[in-house]
């Protein structure tokens, strides 16, 4: 753990693993977890890249209610 005085940093990537994801982009978890909520509050926006084995494809992964 870095001290509490130390400066904060914000990464330039933010790799993502992916359980489970669809053709269409959405992957299984998305919506409330903890890389949303923290990708949220980064500032400035890091850029996110999900990683995922090709066996980790579905048919189909709803996403959230808008």
């Amino acid at each position: 753990m870095p001290p509490t005085d130390a400066p904060k940093q914000t990464p330039d990537i933010l790799l993502a693993p992916c359980a489970g994801r669809s053709a269409d982009g959405y992957r299984l978890g998305q919506g409330g977890g903890y890389s949303e909520s923290t990708l949220a509050n980064l500032t400035p926006a890091p850029t996110a890249i999900g990683i995922g084995l090709l066996q980790s494809r579905i048919a189909t992964v709803r996403p959230p209610a808008a």
